[in-house]
């Protein structure tokens, strides 16, 4: 095994664990393993960048910026307590909170894959 695997292979542990710790944010993570990835040389420049034009980059993107957007204004709370009183772990078992996202996570999943509509 070449040294350039073992370097690669030991950023993404590190980004795993980054990841499942928590501690830092997805965001900042995510760009240090790539910078870490682009000066060990493991990816050169258009491998780092090009990622950023892919469809499945932007719409993972707008699903965190849709679920800070819930977190921030509490509808997830707010819709479980009308609900019949159910904490946040229980949220699945609501129905209507359910028929109430799913139509505007796939409107945002539309508007994302399909801008021209």
């Amino acid at each position: 095994m070449s040294s350039q695997i073992i370097i690669c292979m030991a950023i993404f542990v590190v980004t795993l664990i980054s990841y499942m710790l928590n501690k830092i944010p997805m965001w900042v993570t995510a760009l240090l393993s790539m910078a870490a990835l682009y000066i060990t040389g493991c990816i050169d420049d258009t491998g780092a960048l090009s990622g950023f034009a892919n469809n499945n980059t932007i719409l993972m993107a707008t699903m965190f910026m849709v679920a800070a957007g819930f977190r921030r204004t509490s509808l997830v709370e707010t819709m479980c307590m009308a609900d019949g009183g159910y904490d946040l772990k229980s949220l699945f078992k609501s129905a209507w909170s359910i028929t109430l996202i799913l139509p505007i996570l796939y409107i945002l999943y539309t508007m994302t894959v399909f801008p021209c509509f």
